[in-house]
C-alpha cells in the first residue's frame, strides 16, 4: 500500500491543474484503507465519473486497470513508522544506529565498489527499483549520475518498474534497494523471477543476509544490520552519495553543472 501512497502524492504534487485525474488521485487517497473492499463500479461513483475514467487514470498512474491496482493496494507492509522513536529514552539507540550505519558505509571498501560502478558504467541501461521511499531518494542518484553522462531509470510505481525491468536485456543491469527483503519477497512482484528470465545483470543493496537472496544477484552491497532496518534509509542516502561521488571520480572529473 505503501508504494501506492508514493505514487500517488507524486502525481498530485506534480499536477499542473486540479483535473479529473487530480480529484480521483485526491479521493482514492481519503479512501485508500478502503479501496481493496471497492468494486470498480463504487469507486467510479465515488469520484463522480464513469468507471472507465479510473481505469485511465490507473492507467496513467502506471498501473493496468483499476483491478491491478487494487490488488497492490491490498498488499500490507510493516507499519511505516517506529512509535518509540517519539521516546525520549529511545532516541539515543535511534542516533546511535544511524551513526552505525553511516559509519558501516563510510568505511566500505572501495575495491568492493568500484566494479559495481564499473558494471553501471559498461551496461547500456541502468534500471533502478525499490519502494518508494527508496526510489525518492535514487532521484537525486539520477540527477547526480546523470550530470556524469550516465542516465539511471528510475519509476516510483511498482508495476512502471517491472514494465521496464521486463523490457531488459543481457546487455542492462538492474539495482535492486531492499534493506529487509519485502521488495523481494512481494509475491505480487516476483522480482527475482523477472530478473532471471532477462538475464541482465544485478545488484542488490540491502541489510539481508539470507544467501537464498544475496546468491541470485550478481553484485551485493550490505549496508549494516537487519536489526536496525529502523533507521537504514539514512545508509541509502549516505551510499548512493558515495557512489556518485566515486564515479565521478572514475569516469567523470568534469561534470555538468
Amino acid at each position: 500500500m505503501q508504494q501506492v501512497i508514493y505514487t500517488l502524492l507524486n502525481y498530485i504534487n506534480n499536477s499542473i491543474t486540479h483535473d479529473t485525474y487530480y480529484h480521483i488521485a485526491m479521493m482514492i487517497l481519503e479512501q485508500i484503507d478502503q479501496i481493496e473492499h471497492y468494486s470498480l463500479e463504487k469507486m467510479a461513483m465515488m469520484c463522480h465519473v464513469s468507471p472507465a475514467t479510473v481505469n485511465r487514470f490507473c492507467k496513467q498512474v502506471g498501473y493496468l486497470n483499476y483491478s491491478t491496482f487494487r490488488q497492490v493496494v491490498s498488499y500490507k507492509e510493516t507499519k511505516v513508522f517506529d512509535a518509540q522513536i517519539l521516546n525520549n529514552d529511545y532516541l539515543n539507540s535511534y542516533s546511535q544506529a544511524i551513526f552505525e550505519f553511516i559509519e558501516t558505509i563510510n568505511n566500505l571498501n572501495i575495491n568492493q565498489l568500484d566494479p559495481i560502478l564499473a558494471s553501471l558504467y559498461s551496461h547500456k541501461r541502468v534500471l533502478a527499483m525499490g519502494y518508494g521511499s527508496y526510489q525518492n531518494y535514487a532521484l537525486d542518484l539520477q540527477k547526480n549520475f546523470f550530470s556524469c553522462g550516465k542516465f539511471i531509470e528510475v519509476y516510483m510505481d511498482q508495476i512502471r518498474q517491472i514494465e521496464a525491468l521486463a523490457t531488459m536485456s543481457k546487455e542492462d543491469i538492474v539495482m535492486v534497494t531492499s534493506l529487509s527483503g519485502q521488495y523481494l519477497k512481494n509475491p505480487n512482484l516476483d522480482v527475482l523471477k523477472k530478473i532471471k528470465q532477462t538475464g541482465c545483470s544485478s545488484i542488490l543493496i540491502t541489510l539481508m543476509d539470507n544467501p537464498a537472496y544475496l546468491d541470485s544477484f550478481d553484485h551485493v552491497i550490505c549496508c549494516g544490520d537487519l536489526k536496525k532496518a529502523y533507521a537504514g534509509k539514512y545508509a541509502i542516502i549516505r551510499l548512493y552519495d558515495l557512489m556518485a561521488s566515486r564515479y565521478q571520480q572514475l569516469y567523470c572529473p568534469i561534470i555538468k553543472e
